[in-house]
């Protein structure tokens, strides 16, 4: 079975993995990349195409009336194309394969765990960096803090060491939720304690 992405459709990596997941085992595009003219566009939807190739472990057979038109195998190498608004006829025998790679079984897993990793390592590494910061803050009679408003502007108030901690508390568990303030986040720089 063959699967078949119109145009932009092939840049979208879960839409071919599903076609794949679904027993597609020859991917094909086509295209009308005459909007894209004779700038970068147009080799850069079909490199996008042969990612999939790679990505699945199929062979991409890719038909554009104006762009690039061709063959890639399932390491990604190019078999045959023709160039940018070139008339050409173009003839290879490709195979059907039924093996699956590591991305078409789990996708993109591994690159949103990565990003949850990394997402809270800098969470609780900014968080610790804070506390450590401000430690003893909460004997301050007062401390000016700069406020960063939702429209950019920024403001200075003044405000007492116990406010200050419970303030930074409050901004730290929105960061941990990954929500951030409405209309204005608490704090904005640490504060010069006097």
């Amino acid at each position: 079975m063959a699967s078949t992405a119109i145009c932009y459709e092939v840049i979208y990596g879960n839409m071919i993995r599903d076609s794949v997941r679904q027993g597609s085992e020859l991917l094909t595009t086509i295209t009308n990349d005459a909007w894209y003219g004779r700038s970068s566009a147009a080799y850069q939807h079909w490199d996008q195409a042969s990612m999939r190739a790679i990505e699945n472990g199929r062979y991409l057979a890719r038909a554009a009336n104006t762009g690039i038109s061709g063959f890639v195998d399932p390491c990604g190498r190019v078999l045959d194309r023709s160039q940018l608004f070139e008339r050409k006829i173009l003839i290879r025998d490709l195979r059907f394969l039924t093996e699956r790679t590591t991305y078409s079984r789990i996708g993109d897993l591994v690159a949103w765990l990565s990003l949850a990793l990394v997402t809270a390592a800098l969470l609780a590494s900014a968080g610790c960096e804070v506390i450590r910061a401000l430690e003893g803050a909460e004997t301050l009679e007062w401390a000016e803090i700069t406020v960063t408003l939702t429209n950019g502007e920024t403001e200075k108030r003044r405000t007492n060491g116990e406010e200050l901690m419970e303030s930074v508390r409050r901004c730290l568990r929105r960061a941990q939720r990954g929500r951030s303030a409405r209309g204005e986040s608490d704090i904005a720089s640490i504060p010069r304690v006097p």
